[in-house]
């Protein structure tokens, strides 16, 4: 299947949360090692499929940053996946302290576990909102990249354009390419 006809639909975060807390509390009480490994994969399922949609989200948005819709479901994400974060890491506290973690590991391996625990220590709730300002910060700066024109010899470039002339062998027509970048930044960036 081509990335064009992935299919997209916005994850709705309240539902999604529910449905996690759920299986948070369905790990938390597990009987078995079975049964903690099928919630382990009901979780990522879950996880995966919001994850997945929000990327189909930025990466249409990303190639096309004048397309609205993609950019109101940019916002969307900037101002929720933080709390999909959140959710994510009591899962992994919860399966990390589960009494059949031991199964569960020897099923997935140590890797997804440390990595979880690494995670663990990474993530606080006190960093939401940090979270989405850095996300919204993002996206204004991707924003601004996408939105170069830079005149060059009567021919309008992008950053991306004009980064070939910031190589050139020529050190004056690196200087005026390094030069034309600054004012960029200065000018419609400051």
């Amino acid at each position: 299947m081509k990335f064009s006809e992935m299919p997209y639909s916005r994850v709705n975060v309240t539902e999604t949360i529910a449905r996690g807390k759920e299986l948070i509390a369905r790990a938390a009480r597990a009987g078995s090692g079975e049964e903690q490994l099928q919630i382990h994969q009901e979780f990522y399922r879950l996880w995966d499929h919001a994850r997945t949609q929000r990327l189909i989200a930025m990466i249409r948005r990303d190639g096309d940053m004048s397309n609205e819709f993609y950019e109101k479901e940019n916002e969307y994400y900037d101002e929720y996946s933080p709390a999909l974060d959140a959710l994510q890491n009591e899962y992994q506290k919860t399966i990390c302290a589960a009494p059949f973690r031991s199964y569960v590991e020897e099923a997935v391996g140590t890797v997804p576990f440390r990595s979880m625990e690494l995670a663990m220590k990474a993530f606080d709730d006190k960093l939401i909102p940090l979270m989405q300002e850095e996300n919204r910060l993002t996206t204004r700066y991707a924003k601004l990249i996408a939105s170069a024109s830079i005149d060059w010899e009567g021919e309008k470039l992008n950053l991306s354009l004009l980064g070939k002339y910031m190589k050139d062998a020529n050190r004056q027509v690196r200087l005026r390419a390094w030069e034309k970048d600054r004012a960029f930044f200065v000018e419609d960036g400051g």
